[in-house]
């Protein structure tokens, strides 16, 4: 009858264990996690050459994707205009019995917001003259001619970064026996990710985990899913509780405090905030839940003994 009591302290560590495991999702699916630097999705895809012909010219030409593009929600989404960003690539060659006097493709890009779509259109010019020579003598004949093709794909919108009246709430709790410090940074749409920064220590929340993924022709691009992640302080002097980030510290040795947000484009460190400072309070935030946790893990185990001691 002794199996109960190991056996919840089994589950108890099992439990705990798998809390940390999140951390490592992205080495289990062998991904790229990222984090701000837009260099881990680089990497341009393979284009789909569709020939096209007219007289002496063959060319082709294909929008293998954008840079810096970010999908949310099965949206995409590039920081600026979709043709500033449009990944063409292209190629054309000429084959001319005579003497290539000009060849020159040239490529413009622009974008409909009628249709939502960006167009790529290449143009090919070639000029060429052939020697004719008879009993009169030589000449030349002159000849030219032109190659219009064009690649057409649906245009990602251009992300809002804005983030008006934003503001940040500090509070610390000068209390004499566990002073700390809560720190909130409210929600908005557009924001990934918010980090606090204290004596060179970090903590990161991501209100959306960022991943690099392809498009059908292998182009990268980040993919944000609706998940939550923290990227812990190694020190756990900044923590997180639901909302809050928390320092054990009252009053912060303010210069030493940054707090910056992130769109998947923007940085921000320059925005208000509201500091408060308490110098007393009954009860403490921290450590309360933290102890009654541990009491009822201690009464739940007392319980099974007694129980298992009556039998």
């Amino acid at each position: 009858m002794i199996r109960t009591p190991l056996f919840l302290l089994f589950f108890c560590v099992i439990t705990i264990g798998g809390a940390s495991a999140e951390g490592g999702i992205f080495e289990i699916l062998n991904e790229t996690f990222y984090d701000g630097d837009w260099s881990v999705a680089d990497e341009h895809g393979t284009p789909e050459k569709n020939l096209k012909t007219n007289g002496h010219i063959s060319a082709w030409i294909d929008i293998t994707g954008f840079e810096d593009m970010s999908v949310i929600d099965n949206i995409s989404y590039v920081n600026g205009s979709p043709k500033d960003f449009t990944i063409v690539e292209r190629d054309a060659e000429y084959n001319v019995d005579g003497t290539m006097t000009r060849f020159e493709s040239t490529c413009k890009i622009a974008d409909c917001p009628t249709t939502n779509t960006t167009t790529a259109t290449q143009t090919t010019i070639l000029k060429w003259k052939v020697k004719h020579c008879g009993l009169t003598g030589c000449h030349y004949t002159y000849h030219s001619s032109t190659l219009i093709i064009s690649c057409t794909v649906d245009s990602p919108r251009t992300y809002d970064n804005n983030i008006p009246n934003f503001a940040v709430t500090v509070k610390a709790y000068n209390n004499s026996v566990t002073p700390y410090t809560l720190i909130y940074v409210p929600y908005r749409e557009n924001i990934i990710k918010s980090e606090v920064t204290y004596k060179n220590n970090v903590a990161s929340w991501h209100d959306r985990i960022g991943w690099v993924t392809t498009n059908d022709r292998g182009t990268e691009h980040i993919q944000f899913l609706n998940k939550s992640f923290l990227i812990a302080d190694d020190e756990n002097t900044i923590t997180r509780r639901a909302s809050y980030f928390v320092i054990n510290e009252a009053p912060l040795d303010w210069s030493k405090l940054d707090i910056t947000v992130y769109t998947p484009y923007v940085k921000f460190t320059d925005f208000g905030g509201n500091v408060t400072v308490v110098h007393s309070k009954p009860s403490d935030y921290v450590v309360w839940k933290v102890l009654i946790t541990f009491m009822a893990v201690i009464l739940l185990f007392i319980a099974c003994m007694y129980r298992m001691l009556r039998r």
